[in-house]
């Protein structure tokens, strides 16, 4: 019975990736980085994006964002104004409309597969009392991020080496995904990820490994 239950799983994750790489083919990913993503971010060579990459820099200092060699961005890249730290490895596909946010540090390591409409934030983005929730609200909505930290309570995120991201997926801030894992399609993570775990669901559960 086990051994049918991890079969079905293994089909539904090669599906999953069928799928994905049938929305990927016919998108224009040849687009070399332009000037003003290298003002933004320090790039590695053979790196390019897709029309649909955004990097937004609100600390203005490109060391705070650096990717590495013969990756694929076709996602947004953000750092807040009071502070943030994004690092990604080689051979990194960012999906589209995934969104990368980071205040504190994101670490993405070698060869990770993230999906389109993936979110990783090593944040609450706002702060939990109403009062100043109201307070950011308003700066953000007049003058743009605030170059203070309204109590978002940042944890690090750590993605090893060799992780695959399922599209609509959430990382949740303080995680560390272990080197090797699988997060499903839709799932939510929020606690760390044994190496080689296949996880899925909302809360996401180890359901089987890869090794």
């Amino acid at each position: 019975m086990l051994n049918n239950f991890f079969n079905k799983i293994k089909k539904k994750l090669a599906l999953q990736l069928y799928n994905e790489l049938l929305h990927y083919q016919n998108l224009d990913f040849s687009v070399e980085p332009e000037k003003r993503y290298h003002e933004l971010a320090l790039i590695s060579e053979n790196t390019n994006f897709s029309k649909l990459a955004r990097i937004y820099n609100q600390l203005n200092d490109r060391t705070r964002i650096r990717i590495g060699s013969n990756c694929i961005i076709s996602g947004d890249l953000l750092t807040y104004a009071h502070g943030g730290d994004i690092e990604i490895g080689n051979f990194v596909f960012i999906g589209e409309n995934s969104r990368i946010w980071s205040a504190l540090s994101i670490k993405i390591g070698n060869n990770v597969l993230i999906s389109h409409n993936v979110n990783i934030h090593d944040n609450n983005s706002h702060p939990l009392d109403s009062k100043l929730r109201k307070e950011q609200s308003e700066i953000i909505l007049t003058k743009g991020l605030p170059n203070i930290n309204y109590g978002t309570k940042e944890q690090r995120i750590i993605i090893e080496d060799d992780v695959w991201i399922g599209y609509n997926a959430s990382i949740s801030k303080g995680v560390v995904l272990g080197k090797g894992s699988i997060i499903g399609a839709g799932s939510y993570v929020y606690s760390d990820v044994l190496p080689y775990s296949v996880m899925m669901g909302n809360p996401a559960k180890a359901v089987s490994k890869t090794q």
